[in-house]
């Protein structure tokens, strides 16, 4: 994570959000292959846009539009590229450091327990999403800042105006994705090409536990507590668990925690699947798998994910053809053959980075 946006440019990397130093300087950069923006112009408006002129933003508080202006310069933002603006502040939810092949994601709210927000949703979203653009990246670790994973919704989303106030198409699947805005929080971690490792501490509840669930692997530790807890709030739990819980416990389990809400410990969670395994510091172990998926042909890693998800619920047919078109893909890349030399000279593979 930057400070300043000259290293955050000097890194020659894509970075989703930039800490601002105040809120007169207030600005995130996105650095997109050669192209790098830099919006402080914006700061006295808060806006969600794909590639709106200036004029379009005052306008409206949430204005996507197809238009890829950026009229102030004449700078063309690329499609898919989503700027988060507060007024004159910064929105600074999750942050995201690359380092080694692995990228390192972090609710940043530990003031709040990491508490699920709006504007943490979008973060998650947009972190995950140029996440999955970025071919050098590995694995990703994903955790809390402070003592907490998530203690899930923030209550200022049922205040005012609450949900009632957001425009009905925040329900409808997103373009390119099937996920709905909320559904995304959790999806986008399922979405990811490469492996998501959570590491959890503290509580992870409601929306918190959600977002865990979209990860591959979920280490926490011995002392952590979960809950599907949306029943508190009289309504169902909707973050994609559907499909990220289907896999990893049986129905009548999921109905009996969904229906009381109970709080249940690391023990528990272990033993019914909902969390891979007890570890002392399951931030560190979070790392120590990652840097080792890491070393991995990244075309196989990808490809073991993509069967995995895609193939359990497949016919026999369907899935044994996958397997089969994504062996012969992956047999077919630099990669194979130099995970093939590495060993038989008994020496450490170089991968390249393909992102296939």
């Amino acid at each position: 994570m930057f400070t300043n946006l000259d290293a955050a440019a000097d890194s020659g990397r894509r970075y989703h959000m930039v800490v601002p130093e105040n809120t007169e300087q207030a600005a995130t950069i996105y650095q997109y292959s050669n192209l790098t923006l830099t919006l402080d112009d914006f700061k006295d408006t808060w806006a969600g846009i794909f590639g709106c002129n200036r004029e379009r933003v005052r306008k409206s508080k949430h204005d996507q539009c197809d238009e890829a202006e950026y009229s102030r310069t004449g700078a063309k933002l690329l499609p898919g590229i989503r700027v988060l603006l507060q007024e004159q502040a910064m929105s600074d939810r999750v942050t995201v450091e690359i380092r080694n092949h692995v990228a390192e994601v972090t609710l940043n709210r530990p003031e709040k327990h990491n508490a699920v927000d709006l504007a943490m949703i979008e973060a998650l979203i947009a972190a995950g999403e140029s996440l999955a653009d970025d071919t050098s990246v590995r694995a990703v670790v994903l955790h809390g800042a402070g003592e907490n994973f998530c203690a899930g919704i923030d209550l200022s989303v049922f205040q005012g105006a609450g949900i009632d106030g957001l425009d009905k198409q925040a329900f409808q699947p997103r373009d390119g994705s099937p996920a709905n805005f909320f559904q995304s929080a959790a999806y986008v971690w399922r979405a990811l090409p490469v492996p998501v490792i959570a590491a959890i501490r503290g509580v992870a509840f409601g929306a918190g536990l959600q977002i865990a669930l979209g990860a591959d692997i979920r280490y926490a530790t011995s002392d952590a507590r979960f809950s599907i807890m949306e029943i508190k709030w009289g309504i169902i739990p909707d973050m994609a668990i559907t499909l990220t819980l289907r896999d990893v416990m049986p129905v009548d389990r999921i109905k009996e925690l969904a229906y009381s809400g109970r709080i249940i410990a690391s023990s528990e969670a272990e033993k019914v699947g909902l969390i891979t395994s007890v570890r002392e510091d399951p931030l560190d172990a979070a790392r120590g798998l990652a840097a080792e998926i890491a070393g991995k042909s990244p075309d196989a890693i990808r490809a073991i994910k993509g069967l995995i998800n895609n193939a359990w619920h497949d016919s026999v047919e369907g899935a044994l053809q996958r397997e089969a078109e994504l062996q012969i893909k992956v047999m077919a890349t630099p990669n194979h053959t130099e995970a093939v030399k590495a060993n038989l000279e008994k020496r450490s593979a170089e991968f390249l980075d393909t992102g296939s």
